[in-house]
C-alpha cells in the first residue's frame, strides 16, 4: 500500500497582513483535514498550492505527484484581549492627588485594527473599600476618587480591563 504526503506551500497574497512580519505554515493531512500556525494578531486571505505524492516512485514512466491544486484561505480577525500593567500606589491621607494605576494599556491587537475599540476598567475591592467614597479608573489608566475623611489602611483592589469588541469568532 503506497503511502501519501501533501506538499503545501503559500503563494503570497495582498491582502494577508500576516505575511509580512513571519511566515504561518500550514500542513495538510491525508485525511483532508488542514493545519496552520499562525503569527498572532493577523488575518487576511492566503493562497496555497498542494500537491499529492505518493511513494510509489517513477520507474517505467509511472507517476508519483498530482497536478498542482490551488487552495484559498481565509482567516477571520477575532477581537484580540487587551492588556495593562498596574503599578502599586500609595496616597495619603485625606490627599486628592491623582495617580496611574494602569499603563502599558493595549487595546489588544499591536497592528492598529482594533484602535476603534473603548475600553473600560472595572474595578472591584478585594479589601479596603471602607477607605474610599469612591474609585474608579479611566481608559487611560488614571484613577479618580475620593477618599473617605481621617481613614488609613491598605486596600486591594482588582482591576478588569473589557473592550467593546465582542466575542464573535471566540474573540
Amino acid at each position: 500500500e503506497q503511502q501519501l504526503t501533501f506538499q503545501v506551500e503559500i503563494l503570497l497574497s495582498e491582502s494577508a497582513s500576516f505575511l509580512e512580519t513571519a511566515q504561518p505554515s500550514f500542513v495538510l493531512y491525508t485525511n483532508g483535514s488542514l493545519a496552520c500556525r499562525l503569527p498572532p494578531y493577523r488575518n487576511g486571505e492566503v493562497y496555497l498550492s498542494v500537491v499529492l505524492y505518493d511513494d510509489g516512485g517513477t520507474a517505467n514512466g509511472g507517476i508519483n505527484r498530482s497536478v498542482v491544486q490551488r487552495l484559498a484561505v481565509e482567516i477571520e480577525p477575532v477581537n484580540d484581549a487587551p492588556s495593562f500593567e498596574v503599578a502599586n500606589v500609595s496616597w495619603y491621607e485625606d490627599s486628592t492627588e491623582h495617580r496611574v494605576l494602569a499603563f502599558n494599556i493595549s487595546k489588544g491587537s499591536p497592528y492598529g485594527d482594533e484602535d476603534w475599540q473603548v475600553l473600560t476598567f472595572h474595578v472591584s475591592f478585594i479589601e479596603g473599600s471602607e477607605l474610599f467614597e469612591r474609585l474608579t479608573v479611566e481608559s487611560d489608566g488614571s484613577a479618580s476618587y475620593a477618599l473617605t475623611a481621617n481613614m488609613f489602611g491598605r486596600a486591594v483592589i482588582e482591576l478588569l480591563l473589557v473592550d467593546d469588541g465582542g466575542t464573535a469568532r471566540n474573540g
